[in-house]
């Protein structure tokens, strides 16, 4: 007989799956295990090699006395200090201002209040010299700051944009200067109307929340004038940066040799620690995202198992594969009553929740009925019974067909493996008809093949078979 192809259903696949719950979930929970331990061993590992790391990385300090380490610490605070300085006098754009031809924008506001004082019924204050207040306060928050440089793209830092700007105002009139200095006097044209387009939109917000006014822009002039505080500003700067310089190499003239290197070591540490991120050692902990990651592996796989058990098998796993593969006319199949715990019992319910529920009684009325019709059909008062796992289907089961059939006038004569036993082979060739018991899940494909050609070379006539389920 030629091996035949198997087909399965998507939906007994499914059910299948559903019914292997419990190999799946012990796949979610052993891979969970494993990769939660795999990223737990991994970030150990990293976190050993920092602190190895950041533990070789310290300085040895322990050949010092007390008084030379406070002789490193102060040139080393000194350095910084002075650093910090010449950093700010290279990068701001005031202290390369020429203070003797400093191009300065001023702007002059006018502030029309709608404030006015009734003798009779009110007794409110004037407020605007807080309108007046707000608009110079709004001017030195770096707001138009931070405006400027966003919009024309000026490569310096907001803070350094911010000395340029100021406001001055006086509390006992309306009328308040913005002045902003720039080398260039293009850019100055162009931050006049940033700076009156972000000072005239604050007039809506002022006007809600202090008082009813009208802004009005008295000038707009851009000249060029000496400024004797900025040059003052820029000595004093220069004069600190000397300063520090003279008290640096005073202090390193008395250092020793090993100071002068350790105070090298830090420096080129500390540049090379601004250079690199900092990497903190932190202690691993169990990683939830590979935990998730396992679980959802793990019933992946299980999921594959499951499905490669089914489709490549050798057992029997449907009762209709009887009929599918080997055109066996079917007499019914027998449901074995088995105990299942609450999930497999709530599982089995919702699958055969469309199927009339039968007894074991009523599943071997059917059967028997069947083989009655067809044994009387076909004046067969005599049959065979036999299968490929006799030995391991409950005994019970072929005696109560036999009883039952005997009541309807047909003898039936139940056996073992017509391969392997030969007084069964004798028998069922005298009977001279048979009918197949198979049990899924145990029967094996090739052996109901196996079988069904040493039938056949004996020309015994199959009438069909039974399933166990």
């Amino acid at each position: 007989m030629d091996k035949k192809e198997r087909e399965v259903s998507l939906y007994e696949l499914l059910w299948n799956v559903v019914f292997s719950w419990r190999r799946i979930l012990l796949c979610a929970v052993i891979f969970a295990i494993l990769a939660g331990a795999v990223r737990y061993a991994g970030d150990w590992k990293t976190y050993q090699t920092l602190q190895k790391s950041s533990l070789a990385e310290e300085p040895e300090t322990d050949e010092f006395t007390e008084e030379e380490l406070i002789e490193i610490e102060d040139a080393k605070t000194i350095q910084e200090a002075m650093d910090e300085n010449r950093d700010y006098l290279e990068n701001s754009i005031l202290m390369n201002v020429d203070p003797y031809a400093e191009n300065v924008l001023v702007l002059q506001y006018y502030v029309d209040s709608d404030y006015q004082f009734n003798y009779t019924s009110d007794n409110s204050s004037d407020y605007t010299a807080s309108v007046v207040s707000a608009y110079g306060d709004y001017v030195q928050s770096g707001k138009i700051a931070e405006k400027i440089v966003d919009t024309l793209e000026i490569d310096c830092e907001a803070r350094y944009m911010e000395e340029l700007i100021s406001a001055v105002w006086s509390y006992q009139n309306e009328i308040f200067s913005i002045e902003v200095i720039y080398p260039d006097e293009n850019v100055l044209n162009q931050m006049s109307e940033i700076v009156t387009s972000e000072i005239e939109g604050q007039a809506d917000r002022i006007n809600q929340t202090i008082g009813s006014h009208t802004l009005k822009l008295l000038s707009s002039d851009i000249m060029l004038k000496t400024d004797s505080e900025l040059a003052s500003r820029q000595k004093a700067i220069q004069d600190i940066i000397t300063s520090y310089r003279t008290q640096l190499t005073s202090l390193k003239a008395s250092m020793t040799e090993d100071q002068l290197a350790q105070l090298t070591n830090e420096k080129v540490s500390d540049e090379e620690n601004e250079e690199k991120p900092v990497v903190t050692a932190v202690r691993p902990s169990v990683s939830v995202k590979y935990i998730v990651l396992g679980i959802l592996a793990g019933i992946f796989l299980g999921v594959v198992w499951v499905a490669c058990k089914v489709l490549f098998t050798n057992r029997l796993q449907f009762a209709d594969d009887l009929t599918n593969l080997y055109g066996l006319r079917s007499f019914g199949s027998y449901r074995t009553e088995k105990k299942r715990f609450a999930v497999d019992a709530f599982l089995w319910k919702l699958k055969t929740r469309k199927e009339k529920k039968l007894t074991q009684e009523e599943y071997l009325d059917i059967i028997c009925s069947n083989l009655e019709l067809i044994c009387k059909s076909a004046n067969i008062s005599r049959l065979y019974l036999c299968g490929t796992v006799m030995e391991q289907i409950d005994a019970k089961l072929p005696e109560s067909i036999a009883d039952k059939m005997k009541g309807a006038g047909i003898d039936v004569l139940c056996g073992n493996d017509v391969r392997y036993d030969m007084r069964s082979l004798r028998d069922m060739k005298a009977v001279g008809n048979t009918v197949l018991l198979e049990q899924v899940g145990i029967s094996g494909y090739q052996e109901i093949e196996q079988e069904l050609k040493a039938i056949k070379e004996q020309q015994v006539e199959i009438l069909g078979c039974i399933c166990v389920e």
